[in-house]
């Protein structure tokens, strides 16, 4: 009898065993492309409640630099079941393709007074082109991210906001944007990461009357220790989840100033501390890009329309003390691409007539900028740059155009639009709530297959 009841255990751990191994876990339950999004429905009403987002001027000097409802709270540890669910539509038959290295010889080889060569002009130019999303990279649904199929985009500009992770840049949770990177893997994009001004949450002064809106930001050596510490947490998060490009801060020279030689400061503390001293990466390559000027096109500026206040800030910033201190120590700039937004510099009117075209004059001068400096070859990354303009028909001609312009211009790595969309104005590819496809949509779909032929020397 004993025997007879040990076969019959046996016998039902066989049968059960195969039943547990098919039930699923709550992890696989949740797919980011499939989730109803009662979150992301509040998200959508945080983003649109003020009409602006924090951290970007988006090529208005007015921008709303703290939007009116922050994240009352973001689910602590519920990341779980999601993550996993989007890691395991990350394995399907789309797979990932990480963005191609924008340097080939080793950090420790580069000498910037001896010219290198220049990879991501024997790059398929169609892959320099990524666009800002509709919530900044938080929480992206999937219906945008077959918009970026279906144009052909395989990059995004995601910038980090303090309200959509936790609330507390030295303790933050980045759940929503890792939700956003699994999808996105799925569809072949990888982001950039914006390290913005708002997420650091930096002691700030106003500007006083007259000298432009915005902030002048407070940064001793205790604060720069803060950010470093601070930018550290973020890069290892995210080179965790395969993202090797991140930005620090946005338009240093505009609405959130920083003076060069203090940014000088912070750039240098951040390259030393990630490459050199603390190895942020384990000495796997990551790629910091900086600067990100405002160089709009204005009369005020010179004769010849390009913002000469611009090239002046990035030329300081090359010559201030923590910089030149830097070179003389480790041979090289601290940054692996500087980055600039020259919104306007192609400026339309309402019939569709061109009425200024300076930004082959702005490239030029950052380029004679550059090359005065032994930094040449440095790649220049357009993190920012689009159109507002209400008509559809100018909006899709003036996009075609800076997209031509900017593709067929070699000391250019990398361009990214503003923006998929952007309630309460016209610089969006798509309409508001509806997702109706604009114009210029249609027309940037067309534009990014034609980039493939662009065959690019040095000049």
């Amino acid at each position: 009898m004993k025997k007879r009841f040990l076969i019959a255990l046996m016998l039902l751990a066989l049968l059960v065993t195969p039943l547990a191994a098919c039930k699923k876990t709550p992890g696989d339950e949740s797919d980011p492309s499939t989730e109803d999004s009662s979150a992301q429905t509040g998200t959508e009403s945080d983003e649109t409640g003020s009409g602006g987002e924090t951290g970007e001027t988006s090529g208005e000097d007015s921008a709303a630099d703290s939007e009116a409802g922050a994240v009352g709270s973001i689910a602590q540890g519920a990341s779980a079941g999601s993550t996993a669910g989007a890691s395991s539509k990350a394995s399907s038959s789309k797979g990932s393709v990480r963005p191609p290295n924008i340097v080939t010889k080793p950090i420790t080889d580069y000498n910037p007074e001896t010219p290198v060569d220049a990879p991501w002009l024997k790059d398929d130019r169609s892959r320099f082109f990524g666009l800002d999303p509709e919530f900044q990279g938080a929480d992206t649904m999937a219906r945008e991210f077959e918009s970026y199929e279906e144009l052909g985009i395989k990059r995004m500009r995601m910038t980090l906001r303090l309200d959509k992770s936790g609330g507390d840049p030295d303790s933050p949770d980045f759940y929503l944007y890792d939700k956003t990177i699994a999808l996105g893997k799925t569809y072949d994009v990888m982001p950039m990461v914006l390290i913005s001004n708002d997420y650091l949450q930096l002691p700030n002064v106003q500007k006083p009357a007259g000298t432009g809106e915005g902030w002048n930001m407070q940064i001793t050596d205790a604060v720069i220790n803060t950010i470093t510490s601070r930018v550290k947490l973020i890069i290892q998060h995210f080179f965790a989840l395969g993202v090797t490009q991140f930005e620090i801060w946005d338009e240093p020279n505009n609405h959130f100033y920083i003076d060069p030689e203090t940014y000088g400061k912070v750039i240098s503390a951040i390259y030393e501390k990630c490459y050199f001293t603390e190895k942020w990466t384990g000495g796997k390559q990551v790629y910091i890009c900086g600067m990100s000027v405002r160089a709009e096109y204005s009369d005020k500026y010179s004769a010849a329309g390009y913002n000469t206040d611009a090239v002046a800030y990035m030329d300081a910033v090359y010559k201030s003390a923590a910089v030149k201190a830097f070179i003389a120590k480790y041979n090289r700039f601290p940054l692996d691409a500087v980055s600039i937004h020259p919104f306007n510099t192609v400026v339309y009117n309402e019939v569709g007539a061109k009425q200024k075209d300076v930004l082959g004059k702005t490239m030029e001068q950052f380029t004679a900028m550059k090359k005065a400096n032994n930094s040449e070859f440095l790649p220049i990354w357009i993190t920012a740059m689009g159109v507002n303009i209400s008509d559809e028909a100018v909006a899709a001609t003036a996009a075609e155009n800076i997209i031509n312009q900017i593709a067929n211009l070699p000391q250019i790595e990398y361009l990214f639009w503003f923006k998929m969309k952007y309630d309460g104005s016209d610089w969006g590819l798509v309409k508001e709530a509806t997702w109706t496809k604009k114009k210029i949509y249609f027309k940037i779909a067309d534009v990014i297959p034609t980039l493939k032929s662009i065959k690019l020397t040095w000049k």
